[in-house]
Parts: structure tokens; C-alpha cells; sequence
């Protein structure tokens, strides 16, 4: 893509993203987000692919963590949902769950997550030290 390509285009994320925001009703900062009353698998595919620039629902970098933020905020505090949503659909599914994993860690931690999923990670140790740097860097 040229500069003048790039620069014509550089409002597409934050467009995109306004009307996410609108359409779940979370664009004032203080609501709970709203979805269909009917949003399974079917549902899901839809909407996502609708969210895609290139019509592969997560494959790019504005779809993708809007995925992953939907499904953050459809799965309520179930680890189950949150793979359901982010990790089992039709498109880029690698990329939005990996996404909503990681701000689901950030949120709860392993609250939630089957110990199988992460008790044989390679670097477990390492990876557990970085990340109480990390929190008490941040200045908590």
C-alpha cells in the first residue's frame, strides 16, 4: 500500500470501531453491552466476516481485536464462552483468540481456565516471573 493509499484510508479503523461501539450501545463508556438475542455460531460468522476488511472475520488489524473484544465482552466471566467466541469461528481464529486470552489474563488471571491448558507451558516459570514485574511496575 502507498503513503497516499494509506493516508486515504486511515479513518477506516476508527469508523469501524465507532460503529462497533454504537451497535453493541457502549459508545458513551458507561452502558452494558448489548447483543442479539440469538448470536450463536451462525450469528457470530456474520458478524464477524461484516466486521472484516478483506472478508475474513479477524484477519486483519482492526478486525481482529474487535473480535476478540466482543467475545471478551459476550462471555461475561466464563472461559468457556470466551473460546466459543473468540477461538471456534470461521475466520482468523487464531488471531482473536489469542487476543481475548490475553486480555482475558489481564482481567481474571487463570480464573476459570482448565489447569491442562497452561500447566505444561514451556517457560511457565519465566513467563509468571515477567509478569509480576510487570504488575508491580505498574505501579500497583
Amino acid at each position: 500500500m502507498s503513503m497516499q493509499e494509506n493516508r486515504e484510508t486511515w479513518s477506516y479503523f476508527e469508523k469501524k470501531w465507532i460503529e462497533y461501539l454504537k451497535l453493541r450501545g457502549i459508545e458513551s463508556g458507561v452502558s452494558k453491552p448489548t447483543f442479539p438475542e440469538m448470536y450463536g455460531v451462525v450469528e457470530r460468522d456474520r458478524f464477524y466476516k461484516s466486521c472484516s476488511f478483506a472478508g475474513t472475520g479477524g484477519a486483519s488489524g482492526h478486525d481482529a481485536p474487535m473480535i476478540a473484544y466482543d467475545a471478551l465482552l459476550c462471555s461475561g466471566d466464563s472461559w468457556s464462552e470466551l473460546c466459543l467466541h473468540s477461538m471456534l469461528h470461521g475466520g482468523d481464529s487464531d488471531s482473536t483468540g489469542i487476543i481475548a486470552a490475553a486480555c482475558w489474563g489481564a482481567k481474571y488471571g487463570y480464573e476459570g481456565v482448565p489447569e491442562g491448558h497452561y500447566k505444561k507451558l514451556e517457560y511457565l516459570d519465566h513467563l509468571r516471573s515477567l509478569a509480576k514485574k510487570l504488575y508491580k511496575t505498574s505501579n500497583h
